[in-house]
Protein backbone atom coordinates (compact mmCIF):
# COMPACT_ATOMS: atom_id res chain seq x y z
CA UNK A 1 0.00 0.00 0.00
CA UNK A 2 2.81 2.60 1.13
CA UNK A 3 4.42 2.07 -2.71
CA UNK A 4 0.85 2.47 -4.21
CA UNK A 5 0.63 5.90 -2.29
CA UNK A 6 4.07 7.21 -3.66
CA UNK A 7 2.88 6.62 -6.95
CA UNK A 8 -0.70 7.83 -6.45
CA UNK A 9 -0.24 10.94 -4.29
CA UNK A 10 -3.52 12.01 -4.11
CA UNK A 11 -4.79 8.87 -2.68
CA UNK A 12 -3.09 10.10 0.47
CA UNK A 13 -5.56 12.26 1.23
CA UNK A 14 -8.42 9.55 1.49
CA UNK A 15 -9.94 8.22 4.33
CA UNK A 16 -9.19 4.65 3.08
CA UNK A 17 -7.25 4.52 -0.33
CA UNK A 18 -8.14 0.83 -0.18
CA UNK A 19 -11.08 0.82 -2.77
CA UNK A 20 -9.50 3.65 -5.11
CA UNK A 21 -6.06 1.25 -5.09
CA UNK A 22 -8.44 -1.96 -6.17
CA UNK A 23 -9.64 0.00 -8.91
CA UNK A 24 -6.31 1.03 -10.27
CA UNK A 25 -4.92 -1.99 -9.73
CA UNK A 26 -7.55 -4.01 -11.82
CA UNK A 27 -7.94 -1.37 -14.32
CA UNK A 28 -4.06 -1.41 -15.00
CA UNK A 29 -4.78 -5.41 -15.24
CA UNK A 30 -7.53 -5.26 -18.44
CA UNK A 31 -10.18 -6.33 -15.89
CA UNK A 32 -12.08 -3.16 -16.39
CA UNK A 33 -15.55 -4.38 -15.32
CA UNK A 34 -14.75 -5.89 -12.07
CA UNK A 35 -12.75 -1.99 -11.55
CA UNK A 36 -16.04 -0.99 -11.88
CA UNK A 37 -17.33 -2.80 -9.42
CA UNK A 38 -15.45 -1.80 -6.64
CA UNK A 39 -17.60 -0.89 -3.28
CA UNK A 40 -16.28 1.82 -0.77
CA UNK A 41 -18.05 3.49 2.13
CA UNK A 42 -15.98 6.38 2.86
CA UNK A 43 -14.65 8.53 -0.37
CA UNK A 44 -17.84 8.23 -2.35
CA UNK A 45 -17.22 10.89 -4.67
CA UNK A 46 -13.81 10.76 -5.66
CA UNK A 47 -14.46 6.58 -6.19
CA UNK A 48 -17.01 7.53 -8.42
CA UNK A 49 -14.91 9.83 -10.62
CA UNK A 50 -12.01 7.28 -10.46
CA UNK A 51 -14.63 4.75 -11.84
CA UNK A 52 -15.81 7.04 -14.31
CA UNK A 53 -12.69 8.05 -15.89
CA UNK A 54 -11.79 3.90 -16.01
CA UNK A 55 -15.08 3.96 -17.90
CA UNK A 56 -14.64 6.39 -20.25
CA UNK A 57 -11.07 6.02 -21.39
CA UNK A 58 -11.57 2.01 -21.40
CA UNK A 59 -14.72 2.91 -23.98
CA UNK A 60 -17.22 1.36 -22.14
CA UNK A 61 -19.32 4.28 -21.28
CA UNK A 62 -22.52 2.78 -21.11
CA UNK A 63 -21.34 1.13 -17.68
CA UNK A 64 -19.90 4.11 -16.61
CA UNK A 65 -21.35 6.03 -13.52
CA UNK A 66 -22.38 9.80 -13.64
CA UNK A 67 -19.89 11.87 -14.81
CA UNK A 68 -17.97 14.31 -11.98
CA UNK A 69 -17.94 17.78 -11.41
CA UNK A 70 -15.27 20.16 -12.11
CA UNK A 71 -14.35 20.26 -7.97
CA UNK A 72 -14.71 16.77 -7.75
CA UNK A 73 -12.18 15.81 -10.86
CA UNK A 74 -9.32 17.60 -9.31
CA UNK A 75 -7.93 14.95 -7.40
CA UNK A 76 -7.90 13.07 -10.82
CA UNK A 77 -5.74 15.57 -12.15
CA UNK A 78 -3.76 15.75 -8.94
CA UNK A 79 -2.64 11.99 -8.87
CA UNK A 80 -1.71 11.98 -12.99
CA UNK A 81 -4.67 8.92 -13.69
CA UNK A 82 -5.66 10.74 -16.82
CA UNK A 83 -1.64 10.89 -17.98
CA UNK A 84 -1.88 7.49 -17.19
CA UNK A 85 -4.61 6.17 -18.46
CA UNK A 86 -3.82 7.77 -21.53
CA UNK A 87 -0.96 5.95 -21.61
CA UNK A 88 -2.16 2.43 -20.61
CA UNK A 89 -4.96 2.64 -23.19
CA UNK A 90 -2.11 3.32 -26.15
CA UNK A 91 -0.61 0.59 -25.05
CA UNK A 92 -3.61 -1.55 -24.97
CA UNK A 93 -3.27 -0.17 -28.75
CA UNK A 94 0.07 -1.46 -29.41
CA UNK A 95 -1.10 -4.92 -27.93
CA UNK A 96 -3.60 -5.50 -30.31
CA UNK A 97 -1.35 -4.36 -32.91
CA UNK A 98 1.05 -6.72 -31.57
CA UNK A 99 -1.52 -9.58 -32.26
CA UNK A 100 -2.61 -8.77 -35.47
CA UNK A 101 0.30 -8.26 -37.35
CA UNK A 102 0.90 -11.92 -37.99
CA UNK A 103 -2.43 -11.79 -39.47
CA UNK A 104 -1.57 -9.49 -42.55
CA UNK A 105 -0.46 -11.09 -45.49
CA UNK A 106 1.72 -8.66 -47.23
CA UNK A 107 5.01 -7.47 -46.44
CA UNK A 108 4.46 -3.78 -47.13
CA UNK A 109 1.24 -4.07 -44.51
CA UNK A 110 3.13 -5.72 -41.62
CA UNK A 111 5.84 -2.90 -42.80
CA UNK A 112 3.29 -0.35 -41.60
CA UNK A 113 2.28 -2.01 -38.74
CA UNK A 114 5.71 -2.17 -37.45
CA UNK A 115 6.06 1.89 -38.43
CA UNK A 116 2.67 2.97 -36.45
CA UNK A 117 3.90 0.04 -33.51
CA UNK A 118 7.15 2.04 -33.15
CA UNK A 119 5.22 5.92 -33.15
CA UNK A 120 3.03 4.24 -30.68
CA UNK A 121 6.06 3.48 -28.37
CA UNK A 122 7.77 6.87 -28.84
CA UNK A 123 4.03 8.09 -27.71
CA UNK A 124 4.07 6.32 -24.54
CA UNK A 125 7.18 7.45 -23.72
CA UNK A 126 6.17 10.98 -23.63
CA UNK A 127 3.59 9.77 -21.56
CA UNK A 128 5.69 8.67 -18.98
CA UNK A 129 8.12 10.76 -18.25
CA UNK A 130 9.40 10.14 -14.80
CA UNK A 131 6.73 8.38 -13.95
CA UNK A 132 8.23 4.97 -12.73
CA UNK A 133 4.67 3.06 -12.78
CA UNK A 134 3.83 4.75 -16.06
CA UNK A 135 7.95 4.14 -17.55
CA UNK A 136 7.11 -0.25 -16.48
CA UNK A 137 4.07 -0.12 -17.78
CA UNK A 138 5.46 1.92 -21.15
CA UNK A 139 7.92 -1.06 -21.08
CA UNK A 140 5.57 -3.78 -21.18
CA UNK A 141 3.48 -2.57 -23.74
CA UNK A 142 6.87 -2.80 -26.03
CA UNK A 143 7.34 -6.07 -24.91
CA UNK A 144 4.26 -7.33 -25.87
CA UNK A 145 4.25 -5.78 -28.75
CA UNK A 146 8.09 -7.03 -29.74
CA UNK A 147 7.03 -10.73 -29.21
CA UNK A 148 4.54 -10.41 -32.20
CA UNK A 149 7.55 -8.22 -34.28
CA UNK A 150 10.58 -9.49 -33.70
CA UNK A 151 11.44 -12.40 -30.82
CA UNK A 152 14.80 -11.80 -30.71
CA UNK A 153 14.50 -7.65 -30.33
CA UNK A 154 11.36 -8.28 -27.60
CA UNK A 155 14.14 -10.69 -25.70
CA UNK A 156 17.27 -7.79 -25.74
CA UNK A 157 14.35 -5.31 -24.38
CA UNK A 158 13.22 -7.92 -21.51
CA UNK A 159 17.22 -8.51 -20.41
CA UNK A 160 17.57 -4.87 -20.39
CA UNK A 161 14.64 -3.56 -18.51
CA UNK A 162 14.11 -6.63 -16.27
CA UNK A 163 15.87 -4.96 -13.25
CA UNK A 164 14.05 -1.48 -13.67
CA UNK A 165 10.86 -2.99 -13.66
CA UNK A 166 11.02 -5.21 -10.30
CA UNK A 167 8.33 -3.53 -8.43
CA UNK A 168 5.04 -5.07 -6.80
CA UNK A 169 2.91 -4.13 -9.82
CA UNK A 170 5.26 -5.14 -12.39
CA UNK A 171 7.32 -8.09 -11.85
CA UNK A 172 4.15 -10.32 -11.97
CA UNK A 173 3.25 -9.33 -15.46
CA UNK A 174 6.58 -9.18 -16.66
CA UNK A 175 6.96 -12.43 -15.75
CA UNK A 176 4.04 -13.27 -17.84
CA UNK A 177 4.86 -11.48 -20.74
CA UNK A 178 8.70 -12.58 -21.28
CA UNK A 179 7.91 -16.24 -19.97
CA UNK A 180 5.98 -16.31 -23.28
CA UNK A 181 8.78 -14.80 -25.27
CA UNK A 182 11.49 -17.07 -23.80
CA UNK A 183 9.15 -20.40 -24.02
CA UNK A 184 8.65 -19.27 -27.73
CA UNK A 185 12.40 -18.89 -27.95
CA UNK A 186 13.00 -22.40 -26.40
CA UNK A 187 14.54 -21.12 -23.26
CA UNK A 188 12.45 -23.28 -20.23
CA UNK A 189 15.03 -22.77 -18.01
CA UNK A 190 14.74 -19.07 -18.36
CA UNK A 191 11.43 -19.42 -18.29
CA UNK A 192 11.12 -21.07 -14.69
CA UNK A 193 13.40 -18.18 -13.36
CA UNK A 194 11.51 -15.47 -14.30
CA UNK A 195 8.09 -16.77 -13.36
CA UNK A 196 9.07 -17.87 -9.80
CA UNK A 197 9.96 -14.40 -9.17
CA UNK A 198 6.89 -13.22 -10.51
CA UNK A 199 4.81 -16.03 -8.53
CA UNK A 200 6.73 -14.75 -5.35
CA UNK A 201 5.84 -11.48 -5.86
CA UNK A 202 1.92 -12.22 -7.04
CA UNK A 203 1.47 -14.02 -4.38
CA UNK A 204 2.78 -11.65 -1.54
CA UNK A 205 0.10 -9.32 -2.70
CA UNK A 206 -2.63 -11.48 -3.35
CA UNK A 207 -2.36 -11.46 -6.79
CA UNK A 208 -3.44 -15.21 -6.82
CA UNK A 209 -5.09 -15.31 -10.18
CA UNK A 210 -1.96 -13.86 -11.82
CA UNK A 211 0.46 -16.16 -9.82
CA UNK A 212 -2.17 -18.63 -11.65
CA UNK A 213 -1.70 -18.05 -14.83
CA UNK A 214 2.42 -17.42 -14.44
CA UNK A 215 2.02 -21.16 -13.09
CA UNK A 216 0.51 -22.46 -15.88
CA UNK A 217 3.54 -21.10 -18.02
CA UNK A 218 5.70 -22.71 -15.53
CA UNK A 219 3.92 -25.75 -16.50
CA UNK A 220 4.43 -25.91 -19.97
CA UNK A 221 8.21 -24.56 -19.38
CA UNK A 222 8.82 -28.35 -17.63
CA UNK A 223 6.52 -30.25 -20.39
CA UNK A 224 9.59 -28.40 -22.68
CA UNK A 225 11.91 -29.94 -20.49
CA UNK A 226 10.28 -33.57 -20.76
CA UNK A 227 9.62 -33.32 -16.41
CA UNK A 228 5.88 -34.40 -16.45
CA UNK A 229 5.45 -34.67 -12.66
CA UNK A 230 6.86 -31.28 -12.33
CA UNK A 231 4.15 -29.88 -15.12
CA UNK A 232 1.79 -32.16 -13.30
CA UNK A 233 2.60 -29.93 -9.67
CA UNK A 234 2.54 -26.40 -11.35
CA UNK A 235 -0.81 -27.25 -12.53
CA UNK A 236 -1.75 -28.55 -9.11
CA UNK A 237 -0.40 -25.21 -7.74
CA UNK A 238 -1.73 -23.25 -10.21
CA UNK A 239 -5.28 -24.81 -9.59
CA UNK A 240 -4.76 -24.14 -5.85
CA UNK A 241 -4.16 -19.91 -6.67
CA UNK A 242 -7.52 -19.67 -9.01
CA UNK A 243 -9.11 -21.28 -6.27
CA UNK A 244 -8.15 -18.52 -4.08
CA UNK A 245 -8.98 -15.91 -6.76
CA UNK A 246 -12.29 -17.22 -6.83
CA UNK A 247 -11.96 -18.51 -10.55
CA UNK A 248 -13.77 -21.09 -11.06
CA UNK A 249 -13.63 -21.79 -14.22
CA UNK A 250 -10.07 -21.42 -14.89
CA UNK A 251 -9.03 -23.56 -11.73
CA UNK A 252 -11.11 -26.25 -14.07
CA UNK A 253 -9.61 -25.80 -17.10
CA UNK A 254 -5.97 -26.37 -15.03
CA UNK A 255 -7.47 -29.62 -13.46
CA UNK A 256 -8.51 -30.57 -17.26
CA UNK A 257 -4.84 -29.77 -18.23
CA UNK A 258 -3.64 -31.79 -15.58
CA UNK A 259 -5.86 -34.51 -16.24
CA UNK A 260 -4.43 -34.62 -20.15
CA UNK A 261 -0.68 -34.98 -18.38
CA UNK A 262 -1.67 -37.85 -16.22
CA UNK A 263 -3.26 -39.80 -18.63
CA UNK A 264 -0.18 -39.74 -21.25
CA UNK A 265 2.15 -40.59 -18.21
CA UNK A 266 -0.37 -43.36 -17.31
CA UNK A 267 -1.43 -42.49 -13.85
CA UNK A 268 -4.95 -43.20 -14.84
CA UNK A 269 -6.41 -43.29 -11.34
CA UNK A 270 -5.39 -39.37 -10.77
CA UNK A 271 -6.60 -38.20 -13.95
CA UNK A 272 -9.77 -39.92 -13.40
CA UNK A 273 -9.96 -37.78 -10.04
CA UNK A 274 -9.07 -34.71 -12.01
CA UNK A 275 -11.19 -35.12 -15.12
CA UNK A 276 -14.05 -35.86 -12.33
CA UNK A 277 -13.46 -32.17 -10.55
CA UNK A 278 -12.98 -30.07 -13.99
CA UNK A 279 -16.01 -31.87 -15.20
CA UNK A 280 -18.53 -30.91 -12.31
CA UNK A 281 -17.31 -27.02 -12.74
CA UNK A 282 -16.84 -27.02 -16.98
CA UNK A 283 -20.30 -29.07 -17.30
CA UNK A 284 -22.21 -25.66 -16.05
CA UNK A 285 -19.74 -22.66 -16.47
CA UNK A 286 -17.66 -23.99 -19.26
CA UNK A 287 -18.50 -22.00 -22.54
CA UNK A 288 -18.55 -24.72 -25.80
CA UNK A 289 -14.93 -25.00 -26.50
CA UNK A 290 -13.96 -25.69 -23.08
CA UNK A 291 -16.80 -28.77 -23.12
CA UNK A 292 -14.97 -30.08 -26.03
CA UNK A 293 -11.97 -30.22 -24.90
CA UNK A 294 -13.26 -31.68 -22.01
CA UNK A 295 -14.91 -34.24 -24.29
CA UNK A 296 -11.30 -35.10 -26.02
CA UNK A 297 -9.68 -35.88 -22.79
CA UNK A 298 -12.56 -37.91 -21.45
CA UNK A 299 -11.98 -39.76 -24.99
CA UNK A 300 -8.45 -40.08 -24.24
CA UNK A 301 -9.41 -41.07 -20.98
CA UNK A 302 -11.67 -43.95 -21.75
CA UNK A 303 -9.22 -44.99 -24.57
CA UNK A 304 -6.41 -45.56 -22.40
CA UNK A 305 -8.25 -46.82 -19.34
CA UNK A 306 -10.88 -49.20 -20.91
CA UNK A 307 -10.40 -52.36 -23.34
CA UNK A 308 -13.93 -52.57 -24.23
CA UNK A 309 -14.60 -51.36 -28.20
CA UNK A 310 -18.27 -50.34 -27.55
CA UNK A 311 -17.17 -48.12 -25.01
CA UNK A 312 -14.95 -46.66 -26.79
CA UNK A 313 -17.15 -45.84 -29.37
CA UNK A 314 -19.66 -44.52 -27.60
CA UNK A 315 -17.73 -42.26 -25.74
CA UNK A 316 -16.15 -40.88 -29.21
CA UNK A 317 -19.56 -40.60 -31.06
CA UNK A 318 -20.58 -38.83 -27.92
CA UNK A 319 -17.92 -36.32 -28.52
CA UNK A 320 -17.92 -35.88 -32.26
CA UNK A 321 -21.60 -35.33 -32.48
CA UNK A 322 -22.18 -33.24 -29.58
CA UNK A 323 -19.30 -30.76 -29.89
CA UNK A 324 -17.30 -28.48 -32.95
CA UNK A 325 -13.90 -30.27 -32.23
CA UNK A 326 -12.69 -29.73 -35.43
CA UNK A 327 -13.17 -25.95 -35.18
CA UNK A 328 -10.71 -26.17 -32.02
CA UNK A 329 -7.21 -27.77 -32.76
CA UNK A 330 -6.11 -28.29 -29.21
CA UNK A 331 -9.46 -30.85 -28.69
CA UNK A 332 -8.87 -32.20 -32.19
CA UNK A 333 -5.34 -33.14 -31.83
CA UNK A 334 -6.37 -34.43 -27.88
CA UNK A 335 -8.99 -36.38 -29.90
CA UNK A 336 -6.20 -37.77 -32.74
CA UNK A 337 -4.10 -38.97 -29.69
CA UNK A 338 -6.82 -41.30 -28.32
CA UNK A 339 -7.78 -42.58 -31.88
CA UNK A 340 -4.30 -43.04 -33.76
CA UNK A 341 -3.81 -46.37 -32.65
CA UNK A 342 -7.11 -47.73 -33.18
CA UNK A 343 -7.38 -48.49 -36.98
CA UNK A 344 -10.75 -50.01 -36.37
CA UNK A 345 -12.38 -46.78 -36.05
CA UNK A 346 -11.46 -45.73 -39.77
CA UNK A 347 -13.44 -48.91 -40.53
CA UNK A 348 -16.86 -48.08 -38.91
CA UNK A 349 -18.67 -45.97 -40.54
CA UNK A 350 -20.47 -44.01 -37.77
CA UNK A 351 -16.85 -43.04 -37.00
CA UNK A 352 -15.36 -42.78 -39.90
CA UNK A 353 -16.49 -38.71 -39.88
CA UNK A 354 -13.51 -38.10 -37.78
CA UNK A 355 -10.72 -39.53 -40.14
CA UNK A 356 -12.50 -37.26 -43.27
CA UNK A 357 -10.89 -34.67 -44.56
CA UNK A 358 -11.72 -31.95 -47.28
CA UNK A 359 -8.70 -32.06 -48.92
CA UNK A 360 -5.22 -34.55 -48.83
CA UNK A 361 -1.81 -33.24 -49.31
CA UNK A 362 0.43 -35.23 -51.12
CA UNK A 363 4.16 -35.50 -50.32
CA UNK A 364 6.83 -36.07 -52.79
CA UNK A 365 8.78 -39.45 -52.02
CA UNK A 366 11.71 -37.62 -53.23
CA UNK A 367 10.84 -34.45 -50.41
CA UNK A 368 10.06 -36.94 -47.78
CA UNK A 369 13.38 -38.93 -48.12
CA UNK A 370 15.42 -35.36 -47.82
CA UNK A 371 13.07 -34.48 -44.68
CA UNK A 372 13.86 -38.27 -42.72
CA UNK A 373 17.58 -38.06 -44.00
CA UNK A 374 18.08 -34.05 -42.57
CA UNK A 375 16.47 -34.92 -39.80
CA UNK A 376 18.66 -37.99 -38.83
CA UNK A 377 21.94 -35.66 -40.17
CA UNK A 378 20.78 -33.01 -37.26
CA UNK A 379 19.88 -34.68 -34.83
CA UNK A 380 19.92 -34.24 -31.52
CA UNK A 381 19.35 -30.69 -32.98
CA UNK A 382 16.35 -29.57 -34.97
CA UNK A 383 16.44 -29.71 -38.53
CA UNK A 384 13.70 -27.31 -40.44
CA UNK A 385 12.87 -26.41 -44.17
CA UNK A 386 10.23 -24.28 -46.20
CA UNK A 387 8.08 -26.58 -48.31
CA UNK A 388 6.89 -25.07 -51.92
CA UNK A 389 3.68 -26.96 -53.79
CA UNK A 390 -0.05 -27.41 -52.30
CA UNK A 391 -1.81 -29.90 -52.31
CA UNK A 392 1.18 -31.80 -53.76
CA UNK A 393 4.62 -30.70 -51.84
CA UNK A 394 7.45 -31.15 -54.88
CA UNK A 395 10.28 -29.32 -53.64
CA UNK A 396 12.07 -28.12 -50.09
CA UNK A 397 13.88 -25.59 -49.17
CA UNK A 398 16.58 -26.17 -46.20
CA UNK A 399 16.86 -23.23 -43.82
CA UNK A 400 18.59 -23.94 -40.73
CA UNK A 401 21.31 -26.53 -40.41
CA UNK A 402 23.22 -28.25 -37.37
CA UNK A 403 25.46 -25.16 -36.78
CA UNK A 404 22.62 -23.29 -35.29
CA UNK A 405 22.63 -25.55 -32.03
CA UNK A 406 20.12 -26.01 -29.42
CA UNK A 407 17.84 -23.16 -30.95
CA UNK A 408 14.93 -24.43 -31.98
CA UNK A 409 13.93 -24.14 -35.83
CA UNK A 410 10.50 -22.34 -35.59
CA UNK A 411 12.40 -19.48 -33.65
CA UNK A 412 15.18 -19.09 -35.77
CA UNK A 413 13.09 -18.89 -38.97
CA UNK A 414 10.52 -16.32 -37.11
CA UNK A 415 13.18 -13.94 -35.93
CA UNK A 416 14.81 -14.33 -39.58
CA UNK A 417 11.83 -13.32 -41.56
CA UNK A 418 9.21 -10.97 -39.13
CA UNK A 419 7.91 -8.57 -41.09
CA UNK A 420 8.97 -10.21 -44.58
CA UNK A 421 6.12 -12.32 -46.38
CA UNK A 422 7.20 -15.87 -46.55
CA UNK A 423 7.72 -16.94 -50.19
CA UNK A 424 6.38 -21.10 -49.45
CA UNK A 425 3.46 -23.32 -49.27
CA UNK A 426 4.38 -24.87 -45.83
CA UNK A 427 7.32 -25.28 -43.48
CA UNK A 428 8.34 -28.49 -42.06
CA UNK A 429 10.99 -29.45 -38.68
CA UNK A 430 12.08 -32.51 -36.53
CA UNK A 431 11.06 -32.68 -32.72
CA UNK A 432 13.93 -34.71 -31.38
CA UNK A 433 12.14 -35.73 -28.35
CA UNK A 434 9.76 -38.09 -30.77
CA UNK A 435 6.53 -36.23 -30.19
CA UNK A 436 5.39 -35.15 -33.39
CA UNK A 437 2.71 -32.55 -31.76
CA UNK A 438 2.90 -28.85 -32.41
CA UNK A 439 4.02 -26.90 -29.39
CA UNK A 440 2.89 -23.17 -28.52
CA UNK A 441 6.43 -22.00 -30.76
CA UNK A 442 5.04 -24.07 -33.30
CA UNK A 443 1.25 -23.38 -33.26
CA UNK A 444 2.58 -19.34 -33.28
CA UNK A 445 3.88 -20.21 -36.69
CA UNK A 446 1.94 -22.53 -38.59
CA UNK A 447 -0.34 -19.98 -39.37
CA UNK A 448 1.77 -18.54 -41.92
CA UNK A 449 1.54 -21.44 -43.65
CA UNK A 450 -1.05 -23.91 -45.40
CA UNK A 451 0.50 -26.73 -44.35
CA UNK A 452 2.76 -27.98 -41.80
CA UNK A 453 4.73 -30.73 -41.20
CA UNK A 454 6.55 -31.76 -38.14
CA UNK A 455 8.79 -35.76 -37.96
CA UNK A 456 9.72 -36.90 -33.98
CA UNK A 457 12.47 -39.34 -33.69
CA UNK A 458 13.28 -41.85 -35.01
CA UNK A 459 12.31 -39.69 -38.65
CA UNK A 460 10.66 -42.18 -40.47
CA UNK A 461 7.24 -41.93 -42.34
CA UNK A 462 5.19 -43.96 -39.53
CA UNK A 463 7.16 -41.05 -37.22
CA UNK A 464 5.56 -37.84 -39.46
CA UNK A 465 2.41 -35.94 -38.99
CA UNK A 466 0.73 -33.18 -40.86
CA UNK A 467 -1.40 -29.97 -39.55
CA UNK A 468 -2.99 -27.23 -41.25
CA UNK A 469 -2.66 -23.28 -40.48
CA UNK A 470 -4.37 -23.88 -37.16
CA UNK A 471 -2.88 -26.59 -36.08
CA UNK A 472 -5.99 -29.13 -37.02
CA UNK A 473 -4.27 -32.51 -38.04
CA UNK A 474 -4.77 -33.34 -41.53
CA UNK A 475 -3.91 -36.45 -43.45
CA UNK A 476 -1.21 -36.42 -46.04
CA UNK A 477 -0.18 -39.38 -48.56
CA UNK A 478 3.57 -39.96 -50.24
CA UNK A 479 3.44 -40.93 -53.95
CA UNK A 480 5.75 -41.35 -56.31
CA UNK A 481 7.25 -38.35 -58.18
CA UNK A 482 6.52 -38.03 -62.10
Amino acid sequence: MEESLELFPALKHLKDPGPAMAVIGLATEGRVKEALEVEGRCDEVFLRSLKWKVAVDYRLKGSAPAPPGRREILPLRRMRYYKALEALLMIQELKVLGSEIGLLQSASMQERAAREGERIMRSVEALSGEDPFLSADSLLGKIMFLKEVSLQRGLNLLREIEDFAKDPYHLPLLSREGGEILLLTDQPEETLRLTAEGVSVAEKHGNHWLAGELLLLSAEAYQQLAEVSRSVEELQRARECFERAGQRRAMALADLQRAHLLVRAGRLKEAGQALKTASKILRKRGDLHDRALLASVHTLYTFRSSSSRRRKKKVLLGAIERFPIKENPRAYNILWEAVEGEGWLREDPETAILFERPEVVTLSKRVAKMIMESARETYPNEFGALLHGYPHVHSLQPIVDASRGSRSFVFSLWDRFSGKALVADGMVHSHPSGVARPSRADLYMFSRFRVNFIIGYPFSEDSMAAYDSVGNRIDFRIVDDD
